[in-house]
């Protein structure tokens, strides 16, 4: 604005009557205190927005977590079982003509058929249920062996990998004889849980997105709870607690946590666009009010400021 413009508009404001100068500077005041509350309880919405936001996250997250310690408990329970039973004990010794790949099949889940391997103390194949082994899946085998060995429990459960577009697992077991590992039982998984339990569990979870992932690597697949492999995020993610991580365009607040037990973890997330909408949902709704107020405020002022001067002008 030209030095000339402002001294025209300064010469202005001050030859103008009260009249004018009341509703003006009333309404500079009253947008200024509307503005500041709008400002104050925006943020205050968009808080307790990110407050239960990240609730449902911890909470969703650790509930899912720990069912699937529980579930770890319960396959290494199920394998103890069948280790000990005849055909098992038997085609360690060298006897196979008890069928222990009958016994092995007792191991799968649902149509889950990938391969299910008995293995002698040497990690030569001594029986075999379920599909051929690809090269990828035959390579991770070693570490899941070396796994099982060192667990106290001598079930262990190996890290997610990607195989033909899928993401699978190992699942694995040491067979002792006292303090003498004579065998082994591993089983490759192929994640994902039933359609129906899945659909059940995402209306329950609302708008969060539930993510199975390796907890010390997180470049390998991330998974959804129906097997679907998705992008994992483009930056370092915390390993356990509330942070922010993106995945392709999608910026979104997530919670972490270790599931017992296994190298993987659970990350429940969501869309960050999830808190702001119900930040701008708050102002949509109160920008017309606010608005009102200013306007209601200008025309109340106008009128205070004439029934003030006019007795004054009629004195003059």
């Amino acid at each position: 604005m030209k030095r000339g413009t402002r001294s025209k508009l300064f010469s202005s404001w001050q030859d103008a009557s009260i009249v004018r100068k009341l509703p003006f500077a009333f309404s500079a005041l009253l947008t200024a205190l509307v503005g500041v509350f709008v400002y104050t309880a925006y943020h205050g919405v968009k808080q307790k927005a990110y407050d239960a936001v990240t609730e449902r996250l911890d909470r969703v997250g650790t509930e899912i977590a720990e069912i699937g310690a529980a579930n770890r408990v319960g396959r290494a329970a199920l394998f103890d079982r069948t280790v000990r039973r005849p055909a098992i004990e038997a085609a360690i010794a060298g006897d196979l003509s008890h069928r222990p790949d009958t016994v092995l099949t007792r191991l799968r889940v649902g149509s889950d058929s990938s391969a299910i391997l008995l293995l002698d103390r040497d990690r030569r194949v001594i029986a075999q249920a379920g599909n051929p082994l690809s090269t990828n899946a035959s390579q991770h085998l070693s570490r899941i062996v070396n796994d099982a060995r060192e667990m106290r429990d001598t079930y262990a459960v190996g890290q997610i990998f990607e195989d033909g577009g899928r993401a699978f697992y190992w699942q694995g077991y040491a067979i002792r004889r006292g303090s003498d590992v004579v065998g082994y039982i591993a089983q490759l998984r192929r994640m994902g849980s039933a359609p129906t339990s899945t659909a059940a569990l995402e209306e329950l979870i609302g708008d969060a997105t539930v993510l199975v992932a390796n907890a010390d690597d997180f470049t390998t697949p991330w998974v959804r709870l129906d097997g679907r492999l998705v992008e994992p995020p483009t930056e370092p993610h915390a390993q356990r607690g509330t942070h922010r991580h993106s995945r392709g365009e999608t910026r979104a607040l997530a919670y972490t946590v270790q599931i017992a037990g296994t190298p993987w973890m659970v990350v429940t997330e969501t869309s960050e666009s999830v808190v702001n909408e119900r930040a701008f949902r708050f102002l949509r709704q109160t920008a017309p009010i606010a608005v009102a107020l200013i306007l209601l405020g200008v025309l109340i002022s106008w009128l205070i400021s004439r029934k003030v001067t006019l007795p004054m002008r009629d004195l003059a």
